[in-house]
């Protein structure tokens, strides 16, 4: 399966391919953000293999949660402007998903034929996993893949009816705002994204994924190490704090044998730090692909190819 992570910058995904140069990310822009700079820069990583799939989010969310004041042109017609320009630089491009709650079908909907329309390959975004005209709908006009951007789908069993409406269909399911291991299990996901690298990085915490302890019970070993560089009171700190982390030998052993540092000796600058906390979050998540992808063979979800099989 395909992790997509948010855009952070260029500097991130410079240093990040230096690290790693035969596993480029699967990176997701937001509308919200995508200007001229930024964009002309992701366009050229796109083109030389730096990235290796791209898609495009309407901003929507964005603008939801920090106000239409900042994001003025995230509208549903420079939405369908922009996109009926430039759709062919991305794989993936999410419908503008204006309502979210399952009374929106109507307008919903409508965006997404306009773009359709303009000769945009649109993926549905489906708000309403409960009811049956959202899908049914989407499956009626072929789609072949619906990204499910639903509030109700707040625990991992909540993916089990979307899974069910889409047996036998053909039709594929990525998952908006979810990489948390005990989702991405549930079933067979062709893909989703997360903003949660740089949320975590904003928070002073790197991601781990530690083989040397036992898993969860949902099999998941990640561990949160927060550096301790943003709180006093250790009470509020998310995660474990790196002064009490049982695995710090192991931990700097990753640190040291991927990226060339250790806790001791981590970049001192500000700037230079929080690049090398995003770039260890973002190595996280194509880790956590890897592990995501081998459960998914395991359970017979993917062909030899790694390509999904339909839901049955």
């Amino acid at each position: 399966m395909k992790i997509f992570q948010s855009w952070m910058g260029r500097n991130e995904i410079a240093l990040y391919n230096e690290l790693f140069p035969k596993e480029p990310l699967n990176i997701l822009i937001s509308y919200a953000h995508a200007k001229g700079e930024v964009i002309r820069s992701i366009y050229v990583l796109k083109e030389r293999g730096e990235i290796a799939e791209l898609a495009m989010d309407s901003g929507t969310y964005t603008v939801k949660t920090k106000g239409v004041a900042r994001y003025p042109h995230v509208t549903s017609e420079g939405y369908l402007s922009y996109m009926s320009d430039h759709h062919q630089f991305f794989d993936i491009v999410f419908n503008f998903d204006e309502i979210h709650d399952p009374s929106g079908f109507d307008i919903n909907y409508a965006h997404q034929l306009d773009l359709e329309a303009a000769g945009v390959p649109v993926i549905p975004v489906v708000q309403d996993v409960l009811g049956d005209e959202e899908i049914r709908t989407y499956l009626g006009d072929g789609s072949e893949i619906m990204a499910l951007g639903s509030s109700q789908i707040r625990k991992p069993e909540d993916l089990d009816i979307v899974f069910g409406k889409l047996a036998g269909t053909g039709s594929k399911i990525h998952l908006l705002g979810k990489t948390e291991y005990k989702f991405l299990i549930q079933g067979p996901l062709y893909s989703a994204d997360s903003s949660s690298a740089i949320q975590y990085q904003k928070k002073g915490c790197l991601l781990f994924w530690n083989d040397h302890r036992e898993a969860d019970e949902n099999g998941d070993k990640t561990d949160i190490i927060n550096m301790e560089i943003y709180f006093e009171d250790k009470n509020k700190l998310p995660g474990i704090p790196k002064s009490e982390y049982r695995y710090r030998q192991e931990f700097d052993d990753y640190l040291k044998d991927n990226f060339g540092i250790t806790l001791n000796n981590f970049t001192q600058g500000k700037t230079q730090r929080n690049l090398m906390i995003k770039v260890i979050n973002m190595r996280y998540y194509k880790i956590l692909e890897k592990k995501v992808e081998a459960y998914h063979r395991k359970k017979g979800w993917i062909d030899d190819d790694g390509e999904i099989l339909p839901i049955t």
